[in-house]
């Protein structure tokens, strides 16, 4: 993988018999972003870091405040700044 992001998570997550402790997000290209839904940033943000990382939905929902929070920021990682319009 290019670029990748790993977060470790502070309070790991049963998935099946599965302990998931970490999540390793890749780089997303255009497709991913097809789906989304711009009128909930947060839940953009949260369903991008399920296809980043190739778990289920239902995984990134169990994450705790503070794991979502680090998730968020690293997803954010990935996006380029916005524009900013008018002058500097």
């Amino acid at each position: 993988m290019d670029n990748v992001m790993v977060i470790s998570l502070t309070k790991p997550i049963k998935f099946g018999e599965e302990l998931i402790d970490k999540l390793t997000l890749r780089e997303p290209v255009a497709r991913d972003f097809r789906e989304l839904s711009a009128t909930k940033p947060f839940a953009m943000m949260l369903d991008l870091a399920a296809t980043l990382s190739g778990v289920p939905v239902s995984v990134i929902d169990q994450l705790c405040a503070a794991d979502t929070m680090a998730v968020c920021d690293k997803v954010g990682g990935f996006l380029p700044a916005s524009q900013t319009t008018g002058a500097i």
